[in-house]
């Protein structure tokens, strides 16, 4: 199973008029692909902003620079469990 931890705005909808299937879109979803990928074993991939809102709370492991489309090259942190 692969993971990611990101957060974003997204748009969130219900289609269909007999059978209803809801979908999300948004440059979330690609970012979030993106930390997937970038995932490992036993850690669960984040971005350095979000590892700040963790505070202390958590360990996290320095990782490796991704580049996401249309963003800025993010360092990513490996979340390994609670401090």
């Amino acid at each position: 199973m692969q993971v990611g931890i990101y957060s974003s705005p997204v748009v969130v909808a219900v289609i269909g008029k007999c059978k209803f299937s809801c979908d999300v879109w948004g440059d979330t979803l690609n970012v979030v692909v993106r930390l997937e990928q970038a995932g490992t074993a036993n850690q669960i991939p984040l971005l350095a902003r979000l590892k700040v809102h963790l505070g202390n709370g958590y360990n996290c492991i320095s990782r490796v620079d991704v580049t996401f489309a249309g963003h800025e090259a993010a360092q990513v942190f490996g979340l390994v469990g609670r401090a």
